[in-house]
Order: structure tokens, then sequence, then C-alpha cells
């Protein structure tokens, strides 16, 4: 039975933790507010009471919390935990801040996947959600089905954190054009006279 250990206990993160254990994996946890992980251990996970005794419990640890930034400033606290560890960091942040967090790690004889959740928390463990993930080759072979069991359809885009943020933004800019072609569409139809009661109704025949 693989170990792998979750720091961050959010919605997000107990979520993860949730699939992992119910996909036969042993897990051990921590939060900064112990009492979040209540279900956790009554579901069978482990609750240490440091960032340390979380990263020395298993080979790789998936951290997230709020960003890559706090990511760092936790791990900071103890880095003798890091050699031979592989940190997955789900945490949010741009990708310089992640950059900086992959190299301070390998400096730490650590290794790490920097991942994107591209869905909500419910989805978490469906084999049609993904988690983008950037990093060596080597790790992800080493990790992938492990991000998988989380999200099926989960992939690498390549070494480097800047991948994280060009998918983000060709995934949002259609999104995007077709938010502001509505908001044109209305003001189309109101100087045209048409309701937007008779606008919204006719829209989805169009999409």
């Amino acid at each position: 039975m693989q170990t792998v250990s979750v720091l961050g206990l959010g919605a997000m993160g107990s979520q993860l933790a949730r699939t992992l254990l119910a996909k036969g994996y042993s897990v051990t946890v921590w939060n900064r507010s112990p009492e979040k992980a209540a279900d956790l251990v009554n579901a069978g996970a482990v609750l240490v009471n440091t960032p340390s005794e979380a990263l020395k419990a298993s080979e790789t640890s998936i951290t997230c919390i709020r960003s890559h930034r706090d990511t760092r400033q936790l791990l900071e606290k103890d880095p003798s935990a890091l050699p031979g560890k592989v940190i997955i960091e789900l945490s949010t942040g741009d990708s310089s801040e992640a950059a900086s967090l992959m190299d301070w790690l390998r400096a730490n004889d650590a290794d790490c996947l920097i991942g994107m959740i591209a869905v909500f928390p419910k989805d978490i463990g469906q084999s049609d959600s993904a988690i983008l993930t950037v990093g060596s080759q080597s790790v992800w072979a080493a990790n992938e089905a492990l991000v998988k069991t989380l999200a099926g359809a989960s992939a690498r885009l390549g070494e480097e954190p800047v991948a994280l943020a060009a998918i983000y933004a060709s995934l949002v800019l259609p999104r995007q054009g077709f938010m502001f072609g509505m908001i044109y569409g209305a003001l189309i139809c109101l100087k045209a006279g048409i309701s937007m009661d008779d606008y919204v109704q006719v829209l989805p025949l169009t999409i």
C-alpha cells in the first residue's frame, strides 16, 4: 500500500485526501487547524502534528494550501525533511513563484511536480477530471498513477512552470471571448428594441 501525505485540508485538500483513502492509499495528513482532520482520521488517515512529520511519513507529499510562497515558507521550517522526497505542489500562484519553489526544492535535494487543478473539489477522483502538471519526466513517470487517481485525465505539460500560465490563458480566453460576445449581443438587442428576456430565451439556440 503506497503512503501519501497531504498537507493542507481546505475544501480541495480534504477531498484529495478523502479520494486517496477511498482508492486504498495509506494517507498521512497535516493541517494548521487539526480539528479539520477529524473526518479523515475517522476514515483511516493518520494525523501528525508538524509538516516535517508529514513529509517524513511518505516518499511523496501533496501540498495544497494558499500559495506557492506559503508552501515554501511552510517547508523552510525544517528543510532536513526534504532530501529524497517528491512534493506535488497544488497550491496557487504565478509562474515565477512556482519556478522559485521548484528551484528551492531541488537545491534541498527534493523534487516536485507543480500542478494546476482544473476542476472543483467535488470532481476530484473522476476519470474526466484533470490536474495539469509540470516537472521532470522521471518524477511524472513515478507519480503518474497517483495523480491520475485524483484526476483521471491529468497530464504533464513539460518541464517549466510557465507552461501552466500558458495553458490557463489558452483555456480562459475562449470563455472571455464568449462572455464579451454576449455583452455586445445584448447591446445590439437593446438598440433594436429587443428585450433582454427575449434575448436570454433565444441565446441557447445558438450555442
